[in-house]
This record gives structure tokens, C-alpha cells and sequence, in this order.
């Protein structure tokens, strides 16, 4: 298939809404609202204690969004590994729509110029954009953050950080920034200066690190978990200061006089990594990063806006990580210039939709598709570490009574089976061949 240009996208046909209809989200703010989008990097569903803290490890403060927020306990990240999942998040379009159904090299990710990302559609209506931390869609010219709709960054361009390996390199805006060894407490200090300092509205992206490998958690917070193993030891430190750091986020925000007014969105890209074996917890649920099984793309997901009423709740209806652009969208009452897979988040639980996941490698495929409390899954089978990864069976979970997915019921709900994957053939048959360009 050739190469897709920004009008023949628009006429694609897609499962998803605007978003962006005044009425449909959270009350009409009375200003334009501020926009926080907090990202934890490979976050485990059980390592935050307000998800039942599994894990053990105590994180107050985001906690403390949950209780002024609402606390969303079936959210999913569109994709289960980290560029596709941040190319979702940004543009509210499915990235396996866009070409990308897994990582891919850096120097080679070139996500869809047709497509806006939410930092460009903001900018281009008044709004003071900031992206601090981890990049990871792209380091050719045109799409780094400052190409991307971006007025500042401070962060990497690439996927990861080792301030110990001699090609580590931060960037502020387009200069080389002094090397370091803990990011998380540097982009913290970064987005607080932002908050006091920008022209509003604005949009930050604060896309942390941690607590992705490698761990380089501050002392104070490695000393607290000297009794932990490793490297369940180092991740929980990592967490800590994660939380932390979200925590004088949001002091800068009350402090500023900008919580009633700022739209906070708290996730992670994907579920906790299975490597190092460990390390995360997934709060029991099946598989982890890089699966479809509901570890890897199962994540936290908490929303504060104390501009509208009503919103302190927990929910328990499927949303996903493409809700995030049409909702802030929709709060700011800009309309999105192409059609978004994601539905702006509302006050009533989101209507019965369908949820797909797929990746593609040169070694092996897996998909999944959810709709209700039905997910069907064709996973690979990983045990090789090097691959070929071979298909398994596939599989049916009844999610209400099976969150786990402990036990296939394939055998016994034939028919539901085959409309799930006949859901999922149509699809993927929509799906472009090369990226959108």
C-alpha cells in the first residue's frame, strides 16, 4: 500500500468521535484550561497504592489525585511498548492506524505529519506548550518536540537514559544540557519552573523516566527499601521518587494559584516490564509490558479537574489512553482538525465500545480485542528468548469473573469468539500497510 497523504486519512473510516462537541465532557470550563499530562514510564498496576497497592510500596501523593479526582480501574494503553502507546497519547488516533504496531528505531520513527499532535492543535490556538523528560517517537529533524508543536523541551529525544553511557545526552530546547544521574528529580525541578513561569494556558508534558531500567533512584529513597531484594529494591525506590516528584508538581500548581483551573492527567505508557524478572508488579494480572495480556496494557489512569463537579469517583467502565487528546480538547473547546479514535472522557460511563491491540515484529504477531467484559487474545509464545516467537492459541476471557485471565472459556462461547475476531479482521483490514506520511 502506498504511502497514505493527510486527505486520504481523513476520509478513512475509524471507530472513533471527534471528542471535542461542547456538552459531551466535564462541564464547560471557565477559562481554558491548563493541561498536565503526567507519564510514568513501564509503571506496574499494582505499584500504586491507591490500585490496591499490591506491590507495597506507598505512593501518597498520587493517591492524593485519585482522591480529588477520578480513579479510572479498567484503563488500557493502546499499545503494550512505549512509542506506539505515546504516538496513541498525543494524537488520539490509534498507532497501529498510523503504521506503528511496536517499537521501532528511533532514527526510524517518523509518526504522521497529517496527523496533529494535541501539543501542535493546542499551540495553534494560543496555548504555552512544554514537553520535560522522555521523547521516544522520533530524533530526525521535523520530529523531535520542538518540530512536534513543543515551545520548550527539556528531556531525551531517544527511549532511554544511562547519564552513565558516553552517548547520554540531554537536550534543552535545541542545546546539549549537563548530564544526570537522577532525571526524575531534574524534570520535576524543570516542570516546576515551568508551571510558575509560563503564559497561560499551557500544556506540559511531564513524561517521566522512571521508573523504567535503568535504576538511578536518589539515596534517601534507595535507603528506604535497603531491606527489599533486588531489583524489586531499586524500582521501589525509583517509584518513591516518582511519586515524589508529582507531588511538588502539584504543590506548584495549588501554591500558583492554577489547581482550580488545570486539567491533570496522571498514567503510564504500558504495564510493568517482565525484565528484570522481579522488579514490577502487576498487581496479579496476567503477562506485562510487550503483551496483550492484560499486565502489559492495563494501567493507571487518574483524572483531576476541579473546575466542574461531580468528578471525585471511582470508574469502573473501559476507557483508554486515546481519550486523553479529545478530552483535553474538548475542555479547551477546540475542535480536532481530523477524526480521533478516542472518545472525550464524561461524566456518565463511556457507551459499550470495542478496544483492539496489535504487534507486529519481523519475529512473531499477537492481537487482542475487548468489547465488554469479553476479551479475546492470540498471544506468542515468549519462552524462546531469541525468537521465533510461534502463535498460541487463542483465547477467551469473561473479564468480570476471570481479571486475571487464569482460564480460557473458548470452548464454551464458540460464538462469542468468532464475533470478537470478525470484529477484529475488519479492523485490521483498514489498517495502512506503510505509516501515514
Amino acid at each position: 500500500m502506498a504511502a497514505i497523504n493527510r486527505r486520504r486519512f481523513l476520509k478513512m473510516g475509524c471507530a472513533g468521535v471527534l471528542g471535542t462537541i461542547y456538552g459531551e465532557v466535564w462541564g464547560r470550563p471557565a477559562a481554558s484550561p491548563n493541561i498536565l499530562l503526567i507519564v510514568a514510564d513501564d509503571l506496574g498496576y499494582g505499584d500504586v497504592s491507591c490500585y490496591g497497592g499490591a506491590g507495597g510500596i506507598s505512593t501518597p501523593h498520587i493517591d492524593s489525585l485519585a482522591a480529588e479526582g477520578t480513579r479510572f480501574t479498567n484503563a488500557y494503553s493502546c499499545s503494550p511498548v512505549c512509542m506506539p502507546s505515546r504516538i496513541g497519547l498525543l494524537t488520539g488516533v490509534h498507532p497501529c492506524r498510523l503504521g506503528f504496531h511496536f517499537n521501532v528505531s528511533m532514527a526510524g520513527a517518523k509518526p504522521s505529519l497529517a496527523v496533529p499532535m494535541l501539543s501542535e492543535t493546542l499551540g495553534a490556538h494560543g496555548y504555552h506548550t512544554g514537553c520535560i523528560g522522555k521523547w521516544g517517537m522520533g530524533t530526525q529533524p521535523g520530529f523531535t518536540p520542538r518540530a512536534r508543536g513543543f515551545d520548550f523541551f527539556y528531556g531525551f529525544v531517544g527511549s532511554n537514559y544511562d547519564y552513565q553511557h558516553k552517548n547520554a545526552r540531554l537536550r534543552l530546547n535545541g542545546r546539549t544540557a549537563p548530564p544526570r544521574r537522577c532525571t526524575t528529580r531534574a524534570f520535576t525541578q524543570a516542570a516546576v519552573r515551568f508551571i510558575r513561569r509560563a503564559s497561560v494556558p499551557w500544556f506540559l508534558l511531564l513524561s517521566y523516566r522512571a521508573p523504567h531500567t535503568p535504576y538511578y533512584p536518589e539515596l534517601a529513597h534507595r535507603r528506604e527499601f535497603r531491606n527489599w531484594p533486588s531489583p524489586r529494591r531499586e524500582y521501589a525506590a525509583s517509584v518513591r521518587g516518582l511519586d515524589d516528584g508529582v507531588g511538588a508538581v502539584l504543590r506548584a500548581l495549588r501554591d500558583g494559584g492554577q489547581q482550580e483551573n488545570t486539567l491533570v492527567v496522571f498514567l503510564s505508557d504500558n504495564g510493568g516490564a517482565a525484565r528484570p524478572a522481579g522488579a514490577s508488579h502487576n498487581a496479579h494480572l496476567r503477562g506485562g509490558k510487550a503483551t496483550v495480556y492484560e499486565g502489559g496494557i492495563r494501567v493507571p489512569f487518574i483524572v483531576r479537574y476541579p473546575q466542574v463537579g461531580n468528578t471525585v469517583c471511582d470508574r469502573h467502565d473501559p476507557v483508554s489512553t486515546l481519550d486523553v487528546a479529545p478530552t483535553a480538547l474538548a475542555l479547551a473547546l477546540i475542535d480536532s482538525p481530523v477524526v480521533l479514535d478516542g472518545h472525550g472522557l464524561r461524566n456518565e460511563p463511556m457507551p459499550n465500545r470495542t478496544m483492539y491491540w496489535q504487534v507486529r515484529t519481523k519475529r512473531s504477531r499477537a492481537w487482542a480485542v475487548r468489547q465488554g467484559n469479553w476479551k479475546l487474545v492470540r498471544e506468542r509464545d515468549q519462552s524462546l528468548p531469541d525468537g521465533p516467537w510461534p502463535a498460541q492459541p487463542r483465547e477467551l476471557f469473561d473479564l468480570t469473573h476471570d481479571p486475571y485471565e487464569t482460564r480460557s472459556v473458548i470452548h464454551d462461547h464458540p460464538k462469542m469468539a468468532a464475533a470478537l475476531e470478525k470484529k477484529l479482521t475488519q479492523w485490521a483490514a483498514g489498517l495502512p500497510a506503510r505509516p501515514i506520511r
